[in-house]
């Protein structure tokens, strides 16, 4: 069921990455920025500032969704 969501969602993945490829950001500061914004979601989750851990979550889930668009789009190789 969800592989129909591919399709619709590849195509937002490539409108959403151009801007980070024109601004050379690579997948590695978007995957880098995706865990540093964790943190404080967490800290916030155990507060219990709950609408704060939702937004920070939900910015670092969009990081994850970002990633691999940008690797693709900019054709970046990943250097071990």
């Amino acid at each position: 069921m969800l592989y129909k969501l591919r399709g619709p969602l590849s195509s937002t993945q490539s409108l959403l990455a151009r801007p980070f490829i024109k601004l050379g950001v690579s997948p590695d500061q978007i995957t880098v920025a995706g865990a540093v914004l964790a943190v404080p979601a967490a800290a916030a989750c155990a507060l219990g500032w709950s609408k704060l851990a939702f937004a920070l979550a939900l910015a670092a889930c969009v990081t994850d969704f970002l990633d691999g668009a940008v690797a693709r789009e900019s054709l970046s190789l990943i250097h071990i």
